[in-house]
C-alpha cells in the first residue's frame, strides 16, 4: 500500500492549488454565505492550505490508520474545532467542512485512475477512511470544546450575578438577585468566603431582596453560607426577606433562630455600622 499512497501524495501535491480551490467552493456551497460571515476568506484559505499540506504529508508517511496518533494532523483539527466553537459555527457546519474534502479528493482520483479500477477502489476506501476519521474527531473535539466554552460562560455569569461589594472597612455586601440553585449557592459561598478573607471583613450583609422564592432548599443554602462565614470569624446579617418569604420559611421549618435578620438593606447596613461603633449621619432623613 506504500507505493499507491506515495503516488497519491505526489498527485495531490501536484494538484494542490486546484484541490484547495475546489474545497473552498464546496465548503461555501455547504454552508451558504454563513461561512464568510463568521471568518474571512483569507482565514478559510489558510485553514484549507494547512490541512491539505498535513494530509499530503500523512499519505507520504503512511500515517493514515489512526488520526489521533498523527499528532500534527490531530493538533490542527483541534485548533480548527476550537476556532469554530469561539466563532459560533454549528456542529454540522464544523463537520461538513472536513467531510467535503472527501468528495474533492475523490474527483481527483476518478480523473487520474479511471483506467485502473482496482487502484481507484483501494485509494477511494483509504480516502474515505481517513477523512471520516478526521470529521468524527473534529466533531468530538468540537463537542468537548463547546461544553468547556459554555461552562466558562456560566461561571462568568455566576460571577456577575454574585458581586461582593466592600461597603466599609470590615463590612462587605453580597446582594442576591434571581433563583438560588445548588450550583449558584456553592458559588455564593465561595465568593463570600474569599471576600471575607481578602477584605478582612468581620461583618457580611447578605441581601435577598431580589430572590423571588425562598424555600427549604434556599433556606438551607443560606444557613450553610452563614455557618461557613462564622468559621472565618465574620457575622452575617441577612436582609430583604419579605413577609411572604418569612412566612413560607417558617411553615417549611427552616431554622432561623441563629440568624441576624433585618427587613431591609438599609436597616441591615445600620446594624452593621452600629456593631462597629460607627454612626450614620442624617438618620432622620
Amino acid at each position: 500500500m506504500t507505493q499507491p499512497l506515495t503516488e497519491l501524495a505526489a498527485l495531490m501535491s501536484h494538484a494542490r492549488q486546484q484541490l484547495q480551490q475546489e474545497w473552498i467552493e464546496a465548503a461555501l456551497l455547504s454552508t451558504g454565505n454563513r461561512l464568510l460571515e463568521l471568518m474571512s476568506r483569507q482565514e478559510l484559505s489558510n485553514e484549507t492550505s494547512s490541512l491539505l499540506s498535513i494530509t499530503i504529508r500523512s499519505f507520504e508517511r503512511g500515517q493514515i490508520e489512526d488520526v489521533e496518533q498523527n499528532h500534527e494532523l490531530y493538533q490542527l483539527l483541534q485548533e480548527i474545532s476550537t476556532s469554530r466553537v469561539s466563532r459560533g459555527f454549528s456542529p454540522t457546519e464544523t463537520a461538513s467542512f472536513i467531510f467535503v474534502l472527501k468528495d474533492v479528493i475523490q474527483r481527483l482520483l476518478d480523473r487520474h485512475f479511471e483506467t485502473n479500477l482496482p487502484q481507484l477502489l483501494q485509494l477511494s476506501r483509504t480516502i474515505q477512511r481517513l477523512v471520516d476519521q478526521m470529521g468524527l474527531i473534529t466533531l468530538d473535539i468540537y463537542s468537548k470544546k463547546r461544553e468547556e466554552f459554555i461552562r466558562q460562560q456560566s461561571e462568568s455569569l455566576l460571577e456577575l450575578a454574585t458581586p461582593v461589594i466592600k461597603l466599609w472597612d470590615q463590612v462587605i455586601l453580597l446582594p442576591l438577585v434571581g433563583v438560588v440553585d445548588t450550583i449558584r449557592a456553592q458559588h455564593i459561598i465561595e465568593s463570600l468566603l474569599e471576600s471575607i478573607v481578602a477584605n478582612e471583613a468581620s461583618i457580611a450583609i447578605l441581601d435577598v431582596t431580589g430572590v423571588p422564592i425562598i424555600d427549604t432548599q434556599v433556606g438551607r443554602h443560606l444557613i450553610k453560607t452563614i455557618t461557613a462565614a462564622r468559621m472565618l470569624g465574620a457575622e452575617v446579617i441577612l436582609t430583604g426577606i419579605s413577609p411572604t418569604n418569612a412566612q413560607t420559611m417558617t411553615e417549611l421549618g427552616v431554622n432561623m433562630q441563629n440568624m441576624t435578620t433585618k427587613g431591609s438593606l438599609k436597616s441591615g447596613v445600620k446594624e452593621a455600622f452600629t456593631r462597629l461603633g460607627k454612626h450614620i449621619g442624617n438618620e432622620s432623613q
